[in-house]
């Protein structure tokens, strides 16, 4: 029988081999911690409130439902957030008599549904170009735990072009977000 050689590129291939197999082997055998982890992710989302986007064309109430409910849930704060979006057009102060109106109303059927739950939902009107801007810069100034919104399938020209308010939020909240969208009508079959 011949004679084992050793050559030292042999060698090196070994150690390397040895080396990653024994380091994989420790890896698979000391996992990270996740329970050091799992406090600190729950700190920050006990922390803040629940904030509704709450426009009409979003299925507001149905919305404003589920964050009361998951206020109740949570015990967290629920806000209320009617967004009028002003023109580029116009100034920001611009009166906009029929969408004050409507985030009147808004707030008064947001009262409402609030009642129905026994709960206290803080009501708040921004005025902004858009409204997702808006529901991102109010999540950065007060503690935010969720943010809950809709989204139309209807986008006008200009939400195609710049994105919807759904598109914006999802981008760049600091914490969790739920959208709803409505439930599309079923085709009739015949």
């Amino acid at each position: 029988m011949p004679e084992a050689q050793l050559h030292p590129f042999g060698i090196v291939l070994a150690v390397v081999f040895v080396t990653s197999v024994g380091s994989i082997l420790w890896w698979m055998l000391h996992p990270p911690k996740a329970e050091e982890e799992a406090p600190a992710v729950e700190a920050a989302l006990e922390a803040g409130q629940i904030l509704v986007g709450f426009h009409v064309a979003w299925g507001a109430e149905d919305l404003l439902r589920l964050a009361c409910e998951l206020g109740r849930q949570e015990n967290a704060p629920v806000t209320a957030m009617y967004v009028t979006e002003v023109p580029f057009t116009l100034p920001l102060d611009a009166p906009i008599p029929e969408e004050d109106e409507r985030a009147r109303k808004a707030e008064e059927r947001a009262r409402a549904i609030a009642a129905e739950y026994d709960t206290t939902v803080r009501y708040v009107i921004r005025r902004g170009r858009k409204a997702g801007r808006a529901i991102v810069d109010a999540s950065l100034h007060e503690p935010t735990r969720t943010i809950i919104l809709g989204a139309s399938e209807h986008l006008g020209m200009e939400d195609r072009l710049f994105g919807s308010s759904a598109e914006f939020v999802l981008r760049h909240a600091p914490c969790q977000v739920l959208v709803r969208r409505p439930a599309r009508a079923k085709p009739a079959r015949g």
